[in-house]
């Protein structure tokens, strides 16, 4: 392993249970991954760890380990393909990064990042639209720039909204759109089928959305007392472009080479002035905004990725996990 992870405090890696020989993949995440660290900046780790053969043939999956003392999170190759087969950035990071950013591989995780193609489809735009739409969110109430009512409950529909693919694929929905009224946020269920033993989840998930947004308001004043508000811009103008990147090209690069000196700018304080950002700002977000919904309408990625492809390549792995030949 890299010799960052021979340090003590990540000692955990090679003696946990469900890590240990089990690792496929590490990484660097967050900013040194996108090549906008600070001097201060933390050092994120990421990865992928298989299942032990056990754990696969009675069906365990633990999901997801993480060490918030090392900022490390490493998710097991049932739920990482999940998420990499949903788009989430955070996830396709992971598989992007430059060949120098990555701490350890195996022959599985060279195969895992050979595949990653197999993965991309146009839910990109909704996710990497989505995750913009939160930072931006973030940034106006962190900024003291202030939603009206009415401006917060059409933000929360949009992200809801957003949701409705991964709501139909998850409960079997169809239809629900979640609209912004005189009265506060409502449900139009109209043209929606839900299958009655799913309404129960379906609830739970819209509500857990509208109080992640009601506690992330109390803590506005306290992340803009930590000057956080650059780091929301930054990463509001690296996901359009980003998503764009994917939507144009079907390529994902994690390290911003091209973006460089723009996000860094942005995450020095150039567009920021008296704790709020600057009309320069938010036009450069409306013109990367028009980018990515124009990349949108003429992308030629598939509607959804391969799933043929994916649990193949998943059986392909487990098959070794159980008779050996892991390097």
């Amino acid at each position: 392993m890299n010799n960052i992870l021979n340090n003590l405090e990540y000692q955990f890696l090679k003696t946990n249970n469900v890590l240990g020989k089990n690792i496929q993949l590490l990484t660097y995440g967050g900013s040194k991954a996108y090549g906008t660290n600070l001097p201060t900046s933390d050092t994120d780790v990421r990865g992928v760890a298989t299942n032990s053969p056990e754990s696969i043939l009675n069906y365990k999956d633990f999901e997801i380990y993480t060490n918030p003392d090392t900022d490390t999170s490493v998710y097991s190759l049932n739920k990482f393909f999940g998420l990499l087969a949903e788009c989430n950035p955070n996830i396709m990071e992971i598989v992007s990064v430059r060949p120098q950013d990555i701490l350890y591989i195996t022959d599985i995780g060279k195969e895992i990042i050979k595949n990653k193609n197999l993965f991309i489809s146009t839910r990109c735009a909704n996710t990497f639209g989505g995750y913009a739409n939160q930072q931006l969110y973030r940034l106006q109430q962190k900024t003291l720039v202030a939603l009206s009512p009415e401006e917060y409950n059409n933000h929360i529909a949009r992200v809801i909204n957003n949701m409705q693919e991964h709501l139909d694929s998850r409960w079997g929905i169809t239809g629900i759109r979640i609209i912004s009224t005189k009265e506060g946020l409502q449900a139009n269920l109209e043209k929606c089928s839900i299958p009655a033993e799913n309404l129960a989840g379906i609830i739970n998930e819209v509500n857990n959305v509208i109080r992640a947004y009601n506690k992330e308001s109390k803590r506005n004043k306290r992340a803009m007392d930590k000057g956080k508000i650059q780091k929301h811009a930054m990463h509001l103008i690296r996901l359009y472009q980003q998503g764009t990147e994917l939507l144009l090209t079907r390529e994902f690069c994690t390290y911003r080479e091209k973006d460089h000196d723009l996000l860094m700018s942005i995450r020095n304080g150039e567009f920021t002035k008296d704790n709020k950002m600057t009309d320069e700002f938010f036009n450069l977000v409306k013109s990367e905004e028009k980018r990515f919904n124009k990349a949108k309408s003429v992308t030629k990625l598939p509607a959804l990725p391969d799933y043929e492809a994916i649990n193949e390549l998943q059986r392909k792995i487990n098959k070794q996990i159980i008779f050996g030949g892991i390097k």
